[in-house]
C-alpha cells in the first residue's frame, strides 16, 4: 500500500479539470492509494469530499502563499499510514502500471527512490473514466502525446524515513527542489530507480498564471531562492542519474559510459571502497576525452 499526497493549486477554469482528473485517476488504482490534499487552495476542501480523501490544511507557506518541500514532507509522513509515500504534482494522471511498479520494486527494496519521465498531453475536458480509459488514454498519448524532458520529475516514489535529515525549505512547484531530492538520494547512496519504461504517467498540460512575479513560466524570484537553498548546480541531478532502470517489473542497474560519466563527476567519492575502480574509470574516461 501506498500513501499520495500532494498540493493542488486551486480548483477553477482548466485547473479543475485537470485535478479532478487527476485525483480521480489516483482513486482507481487498485490496491487503492491512502490520498492526501495539502493546503488551503480554491475548492479543495470540496474535492476532497468529492473524492473521500483526506484534507489536511495546515501546512507552511513562503511569503508568496506557496507550500514549502520540508514542512509539505514532514507532515504527509507523521499523516501516512503506510511505509511508502508519492509526492505528486496534482495535475499528474496515473494508471494501473504505477501501482505494479511500485509494487515490483517495494517488494525487492527496503530503501528507495523511484522517478521517471511524464508524457505531456493537452487534456482540456473532463475525462470518461469508463471501463476502456487508461486504453482510451495510452492511444491518445502514442497518438498526440510528447515525452518531457529528463530533467522533469512530477513524482517521488520513497520508503518513509529517507528524508530523516530534514529538507531545505523549498518552494514546491518552482524549479530546481525536484532535481536536489535526487542528488539527496544519490548522496546517500540510495537506490534511485528509472520508471520511465514501466509505466506511463500522463502530466496534463497548463500554463503557469499563478506562478508570482512570473519571468516566464515558473521562473521568479520563489526559483531564485530555490537555487540559493540548494547549492548550486553541483547539487542538483536528473533522470539521468537513476543507478537503476525498472524494466519488465525486474530492477537493473544503470551501466554505460553516459551513466558512469555522470556519476564519477557529481559523486567521485561515492562507495569509497572501491577507489581502484574509481581510479581505473576515470583514466579510462580521461583517455576517451583527449583522444
Amino acid at each position: 500500500m501506498i500513501t499520495l499526497f500532494a498540493t493542488p493549486k486551486p480548483f477553477s477554469n482548466l485547473n479543475a479539470i485537470i485535478q479532478k482528473n487527476a485525483i480521480h485517476s489516483w482513486t482507481l488504482l487498485d490496491p487503492k492509494p491512502e490520498i492526501i490534499l495539502f493546503g488551503m487552495s480554491q475548492g479543495i476542501e470540496e474535492v476532497a469530499k468529492e473524492f473521500s480523501v483526506v484534507h489536511c490544511p495546515d501546512v507552511k507557506c513562503n511569503e508568496y502563499g506557496t507550500p514549502l518541500v520540508n514542512d509539505l514532507f514532514e507532515r504527509a509522513e507523521s499523516l501516512s499510514n503506510h511505509d511508502v509515500l508519492c509526492y505528486i504534482n496534482a495535475d499528474i494522471l496515473l494508471l494501473q502500471t504505477f501501482s505494479f511498479a511500485v509494487s515490483s520494486v517495494s517488494k525487492r527494496l527496503h530503501s528507495f527512490l523511484l522517478i521517471g519521465q511524464r508524457w505531456d498531453l493537452d487534456v482540456l475536458t473532463a475525462i470518461d473514466f469508463d471501463d476502456n480509459w487508461q486504453h482510451f488514454l495510452v492511444e491518445k498519448v502514442s497518438r498526440s502525446g510528447k515525452i518531457h524532458p529528463r530533467t522533469g520529475i512530477d513524482y517521488f516514489v520513497y520508503c518513509k524515513g529517507l528524508w530523516r535529515d530534514g529538507l531545505p525549505p523549498f518552494a514546491i512547484g518552482r524549479p530546481v527542489w525536484d532535481e536536489w531530492l535526487v542528488y539527496r538520494a544519490r548522496f546517500l547512496d540510495i537506490p534511485v530507480i528509472d520508471a520511465t519504461t514501466a509505466t506511463t504517467v500522463i502530466h496534463q498540460n497548463h500554463d503557469y498564471s499563478h506562478v508570482p512575479l512570473s519571468r516566464g513560466a515558473w521562473n521568479g524570484p520563489e526559483a531564485d531562492k530555490n537555487q540559493e537553498l540548494a547549492g548550486g548546480d553541483d547539487y542538483m541531478c536528473t533522470i539521468d542519474d537513476c543507478t537503476h532502470r525498472l524494466i519488465d517489473g525486474q530492477i537493473k542497474r544503470q551501466l554505460g559510459w553516459k551513466y558512469l560519466h555522470r556519476r564519477l563527476k557529481k559523486f567521485p567519492a561515492l562507495n569509497p571502497q572501491h577507489p581502484l575502480l574509481s581510479r581505473i574509470l576515470r583514466s579510462a574516461f580521461y583517455r576517451l576525452s583527449h583522444q
